[in-house]
């Protein structure tokens, strides 16, 4: 009897474990089956986006339901694509669904604040917006930030709290790691200067040179009100707004400002000269220092060089650094090594920490050269090239002096683990959501999920984002992204992966068995420099496809190849071929890499004529030399993503 009850006992509970197996499993299907009609139903609602069909795509998004790990991005797009169409109703109702929704993913906490205040602004509820400006101090992301707090001020200015609004915006354009040069903000603080009665903090003086040229009888009279006369600022501004007669007619000889004024009135370059070098002795006039670096910015030579070397400590950190970069020049022109060492040396003595990793980098490697190249000393060469090196590792001067020191920079680079490993730590929700996106291939709603999660999260997720961003073509987007987290957080080999994509090599090397003098690393380095690997890319010289090319040189390069057809740039293919043909050209004419590279980007008539300006150099030197700043950090970046190529082709 008893057996009999154990045998039943043992048969219910199979019978119950198995009713649970298969009805987890069945639960499990429609679960899965949930989310592939939700999936499918959202690549639907995408694909009617693009088509520009926005009410059938919200009739579909409607349909993901709560418990889709697409809900919420559904929701995003709704939110966004009624407020595109002004139904700014409909978007704060989603608005208020998609809070919900922060307890799970509360990385998009940013989107929330975005929208609630954009859709508050345009439904003229300014009160709403100022009562909630704390919202501000919640977000994460700095672009969200500054938009917020410029509709913050917008707000205020509509209440005609000029004042607030004033300092609000005033603070964005100090904060040097969040402002760019915007013209709303610059219409915004024009508009409250205007009107809180004109009286502006003496800090503040420098803002109005944004509006000095477009408004400058309207400027004079601000700074006739605010009689800031200790500032230097306050007078730059002066007499950029004054008129001519008024320059020549109102002397002040004792005012450094004045006289670089006045200078500027002469157009006779020795004239100007002549006139600036009269007040060299009066030291005693009001801002002398701001004279004084106009005149050695404008003009070296033997004296200027030489005041310049007993005045540094005189100068702002700004000017230092810009006088730096003048003699640096004007030394190694005129073959000066020993003063040039003698002024790397003040510099490294007192000023280095005025420079970033870049430039520190630079004059390590410049004392490591003459000391090696001109004083025959190369031990102290070679420690100066090894602080080079640490400086700033994978830059143009890390690579440089890797090869000053004889050392194979692929092994150097892996061994020395400037590559990092990243350890990623995921979400689970959140990474599936992004996963499905990926899979789907919507680089545009994960490039606008893109906007407002935090870099922490973007770099934990990273891959899903990149590699759809590439897979689509978009490598625009993947480069400068894994460019900006590699930039944050430290050199991982994964960023490293889609900041220097390795594509086009099949044909790369079709085309290269022609060509012999060059390599993949060196096309991939050119396409990565011009157009960041876009196929349709145009520059707004005119200039098309990969290899940025000209029209006009595509058609004299077709004639030179007898081909026939229609000239399509961006057709990558067509692209390459001309392009490797057009440099391998300038190579024949200048027999060396730098100098083609150099003919590419500025034309080979200037290059041949910096040649026999400057005379028989060092490639090195001769690179320091190019006067035009873009064609110069041109063959330096090229030269580094080279070698960086060559680290990545070697793995």
């Amino acid at each position: 009897m008893g057996m009999k009850k154990s045998i039943t006992y043992g048969i219910s509970l199979i019978s119950i474990l198995i009713f649970f197996y298969f009805g987890g499993c069945s639960l499990k299907y429609l679960k899965d089956s949930e989310i592939e009609s939700d999936t499918e139903i959202f690549k639907k609602s995408s694909d009617l986006i693009l088509q520009k069909k926005y009410k059938k795509a919200l009739l579909y998004l409607e349909e993901i339901g709560e418990n889709s790990p697409l809900h919420s991005v559904a929701l995003m797009k709704k939110i966004k694509l009624y407020y595109n169409q002004k139904k700014y109703s409909e978007a704060y109702r989603n608005l208020v669904n998609f809070r919900k929704d922060l307890v799970y993913y509360p990385y998009f906490k940013d989107y929330y604040y975005y929208y609630f205040f954009k859709i508050k602004f345009k439904q003229k509820k300014f009160d709403d917006i100022i009562g909630n400006s704390f919202f501000i101090d919640n977000v994460y992301e700095m672009n969200i930030k500054k938009e917020l707090k410029i509709v913050l001020a917008r707000s205020l200015l509509k209440r005609k709290n000029y004042r607030e609004a004033y300092e609000i915006l005033a603070k964005i354009v100090y904060d040097k790691n969040n402002y760019r040069n915007d013209r709303n903000i610059k219409k915004f603080i024009w508009e409250s200067l205007k009107k809180h009665s004109g009286f502006i903090d003496k800090n503040d003086i420098k803002l109005l040179k944004n509006y000095s040229e477009k408004y400058p009888q309207k400027v004079k009279k601000i700074l006739l009100k605010n009689r800031y006369k200790d500032l230097s600022e306050w007078w730059e501004i002066y007499y950029s707004v004054s008129s001519y007669n008024d320059i020549i007619k109102y002397q002040n000889l004792n005012n450094g400002i004045y006289i670089n004024s006045y200078s500027e009135l002469i157009k006779d370059d020795n004239r100007k000269k002549n006139y600036l070098e009269k007040f060299i002795n009066n030291k005693k006039m009001k801002f002398y220092r701001e004279y004084l670096y106009n005149y050695l910015l404008n003009y070296q030579d033997e004296k200027t060089a030489e005041i310049l070397l007993n005045n540094i400590n005189t100068f702002k950190n700004e000017h230092k650094r810009k006088l730096f970069h003048k003699y640096f020049r004007y030394y190694l022109l005129n073959n000066n090594y020993q003063k040039l060492d003698k002024f790397l040396s003040i510099y490294i003595n007192n000023d280095l920490n005025i420079f970033d990793e870049y430039n520190k980098a630079k004059i390590y490697y410049w004392k490591g050269y003459i000391a090696s190249y001109k004083q025959k000393k190369n031990i102290e060469g070679n420690i100066y090239f090894n602080k080079a090196i640490n400086a700033y590792p994978l830059s143009y001067y890390y690579f440089r002096s890797l090869e000053e020191l004889g050392t194979n920079f692929i092994s150097y680079t892996e061994e020395g683990a400037f590559l990092k490993d990243y350890k990623y730590d995921t979400n689970e929700n959140f990474s599936k959501m992004i996963r499905i996106l990926s899979n789907l291939n919507d680089y545009m709603t994960l490039r606008f999920i893109q906007k407002f999660i935090s870099d922490k999260f973007l770099l934990d997720n990273c891959e899903l984002f990149l590699s759809t961003y590439e897979n689509n073509d978009k490598y625009r987007w993947s480069i400068t992204t894994a460019y900006f987290l590699r930039k944050k957080y430290g050199n991982f080999k994964k960023l490293y992966k889609y900041n220097y994509p390795i594509t086009y090599e099949e044909t790369i090397n079709k085309l290269l068995t022609r060509y012999v003098n060059f390599d993949v690393a060196t096309f991939l380095a050119l396409i990565h420099q011009e157009s960041h690997f876009e196929k349709e890319a145009v520059s707004h010289a005119g200039a098309k496809g990969l290899i940025q090319i000209m029209p006009s040189t595509a058609k004299r390069i077709y004639k030179t190849m007898q081909i026939e057809g229609p000239i399509d740039l961006f057709n990558p293919n067509l692209n390459l071929n001309l392009g490797i043909f057009y440099l391998n050209s300038q190579l024949q004419r200048f027999d060396d890499k730098i100098y083609s590279l150099a003919a590419y980007n500025a034309g080979p008539t200037r290059v041949a004529g910096w040649r026999n300006s400057f005379g028989s150099r060092e490639i090195q030197e001769f690179i320091e030399l190019i006067p035009f700043n873009e064609t110069r950090n041109y063959v330096k970046l090229i030269y580094t993503k080279e070698k960086i190529y060559k680290i990545l082709l070697s793995n």
